[in-house]
C-alpha cells in the first residue's frame, strides 16, 4: 500500500497520464526493478538479449498487467510472486525513453547506464558492445552496497 492507495489503484488512476505513469514506473523501478543483460551461445550463435523484471505479491498483478499495455512484456505467476518481464529490444527502447532522468537510487542510476547502453546496442545489431555493456553491469552488482 502507498499511504491509503493500494499500487493497483494508483496504477489505473494515472493510467491515461504518461508523464505520472512514468515517474510511478521509474519509482516501482527504482524499488523493486532488476535489470539483466544476458549472453548465450547455442550452436556457436551468440545470442545477447536483454531484460526487466518487476516482482509483487499477486494481489498487485492489476498493476503489473498496466505495465504491460504500456510496455509490451508478460505477466505471469511463479510461485508466491506475480512478475512482470521485459522481453523484446523494441519494448526495451520504450523502457529507456520512459525511464531517462526519472530512476533517483544512485545504484539503479548507475544500473541503468550500462543496461541502456545495451538496449541502444541491440538495438543498432552491436552484440560486443551489448557484452561490454553486461561485463560493467556485472561489476556494479559485486560492488558492496552504499
Amino acid at each position: 500500500m502507498i499511504g491509503e492507495r493500494s499500487i493497483v489503484e494508483t496504477a489505473a488512476s494515472i493510467a491515461g497520464r504518461e508523464e505520472a505513469f512514468r515517474d510511478w514506473f521509474a519509482g516501482l523501478i527504482d524499488a523493486i526493478g532488476t535489470f539483466g543483460i544476458y549472453q548465450h551461445t547455442d550452436r556457436g550463435f551468440l545470442s545477447v538479449r536483454v531484460n526487466l523484471v518487476v516482482q509483487m505479491k499477486p494481489v498487485d498483478e492489476p498493476a503489473l498487467h498496466a505495465i504491460k499495455a504500456r510496455y509490451g512484456g508478460c505477466v505471469y505467476r511463479l510461485g508466491e510472486h506475480a512478475t512482470w518481464q521485459l522481453g523484446s529490444v523494441p519494448d526495451a527502447e520504450m523502457v529507456v525513453r520512459a525511464l531517462e532522468g526519472r530512476l533517483r537510487r544512485p545504484s539503479r542510476v548507475e544500473q541503468f547506464v550500462p543496461w541502456a547502453r545495451a538496449v541502444e546496442a541491440l538495438a543498432a545489431g552491436d552484440k560486443d558492445t551489448a557484452i561490454e555493456a553486461r561485463e560493467e553491469l556485472r561489476k556494479l552488482r559485486e560492488k558492496p552496497p552504499r
